[in-house]
Order: structure tokens, then sequence, then C-alpha cells
């Protein structure tokens, strides 16, 4: 049956999901969509038990009207809209948290963590997310940018039984100051790995074409050939800076085998599933 777009606005004027009259204050201002919010999720983990590798990141519904509670994030695919956090599973949306840029997250139980820790508002919600997952059955592994990622939020999901990963920044929580080089970071040999033990968390630096931080409760950087994958690798494109450590490895081949730690490659493999999601 077609279906004209006049009859198509016609019907959706009359369409609501709450009381199309219900004046609430701006703090609620995800109360009118929560009915539907509610159901959804439910139903998302309801249909699925996801795979131990998911992912943290977030999510962007186009809108481009007015509103207080919209982001605009230049260079991203949708840079304008409803910025959601949520948990994947490499496609499958299991759980969110919708978020607003007046009034923080909706919905965030700060409470549901009770631990000594002093969780951010943004570890409070990471850490809500991964509490939905059925962790008293299985083992989970979360992923995650350095964007949430500290040794606060991986120490009190590891305390909970859940594992974690991810990329990382030196201004966070309790880093190291041994990894802290301000803004000119020093250059090593190529595939050099280097790590310590914050609070039970592996902070580890892997010099790759640049220097690469990551946090895991989950991995670990000894000799052990289970640490690492022989991965075939492009040469990167060679800089002023760059250029002895790339000759080193590459010579003049385009592509060589290198051992890789496994942090480095399960990260790329996982961090993708709100992407695809999304």
């Amino acid at each position: 049956m077609y279906l004209s777009q006049n009859r198509f606005e016609q019907l959706k004027r009359y369409f609501h999901i709450s009381p199309p009259y219900q004046h609430l204050p701006r703090a609620q201002w995800y109360e009118k969509f929560q009915p539907l919010a509610n159901l959804l999720a439910t139903k998302y983990q309801a249909l699925l038990v996801p795979a131990s590798k998911v992912a943290v990141d977030e999510m962007m519904i186009k809108f481009t009207g007015r509103s207080v509670h919209t982001t605009l994030i230049r260079g991203k695919p949708i840079p304008q809209g409803y910025k959601v956090l949520a948990l994947c599973d490499h496609g499958y949306t299991y759980s969110f948290l919708f978020t607003s840029r007046a009034e923080s997250f909706a919905e965030l139980n700060s409470s549901l963590y009770s631990g000594p820790l002093k969780l951010s508002p943004t570890s409070c919600a990471v850490y809500q997310l991964a509490c939905t997952l059925p962790f008293n059955q299985f083992f989970f592994t979360i992923y995650m940018d350095n964007y949430f990622t500290n040794i606060l939020l991986l120490k009190a999901l590891r305390d909970q039984g859940i594992g974690a990963c991810g990329t990382s920044r030196p201004s966070s929580a309790e880093y190291p100051k041994e990894f802290k080089f301000g803004k000119k970071k020093p250059t090593f040999p190529l595939n050099t790995i280097s790590g310590v033990i914050q609070r039970e968390v592996l902070v580890c630096l892997w010099q790759d074409n640049n220097l690469v931080q990551f946090m895991s409760t989950v991995h670990a950087i000894s000799e052990r050939p289970d640490n690492y994958t022989e991965k075939r690798r492009r040469r990167p494109r060679i800089t002023n800076s760059n250029r002895q450590n790339i000759l080193r490895f590459f010579g003049e081949n385009p592509i060589a085998t290198l051992s890789t730690p496994k942090i480095a490659i399960d990260y790329n493999n996982h961090m993708n599933a709100v992407d695809l999601a999304d």
C-alpha cells in the first residue's frame, strides 16, 4: 500500500508515546519518550545474551532542530543530534542511556555503585550499563575508548567480575606519573611495550606508528607467546619523526609480519561494536 507524504504527516500528528500536553520540567526532558525507551531496553535484553566481548561508546540520533539537549560533535558521521551512551554486541544494542548537553545523563543511578572509589558521573553511567549484563552467569569484557577509560572505573568493574580494556588519557584519575610525558611524547623503537600495575589495572604504552596508551584488567604484556600474535602490517607513511623506526622493521618492504600485543588486536577487533549498531 502506497502512503503519501501528506498522509504520513497527518498520521504522525496523532502518534504520541506520552500525553502530548504534559508539560515537564527541563530536568525531566526524557520523560515523554521514556515509556517506549523502557520497552525497547527490556526487549533488547530479553531477546539476546551478548557475546563475551562488548563495547561502550556514544551514538548520535540525528536532530537539527532547536533543543538545549542536543550535542554538536564536528567531524562525526552524524555531527548534530541527541547523544546516547550505548552498550553493544557487534551491531546489536543491548542497553543505553540518553544524555543531554544541559542535564547530563537521563535516569543515572549513581547509588548503583556503592564501593569506596569516587566515580565520576560518566564512569557511573558506564558502570550502570555494565550492570545490565548477566555477569552473574557469564564473564564479559567491555571495550571503550579514552573518553571513558580510567583506573577507578576499571577497578570497580573488576571488583564486580567484569573485565575491561580501552585506550586511555594521561589526564585521567590516578594515571601513573612515570607515563606522563607532557605535550612532547618520546619515541621508542617500533613495537616496544611497557606497563605498570595500578589498583590491579594494567596501564601500558605501546609504540606503534604513534605512542598508544592502554588500560586493561584482562591482558598481560609478559613475554608469553599467548600475549602476542603474528600479524601482517602495512608500512605506515614515513615522516621525519618515524623514518628510523619504520625503516628498521620494514626496510623497503610495503608489508611485514610483526609480533603484535594481543591487547591492541583485541581492542581493534571489538571496539567497533557500537559503530556497527549506530
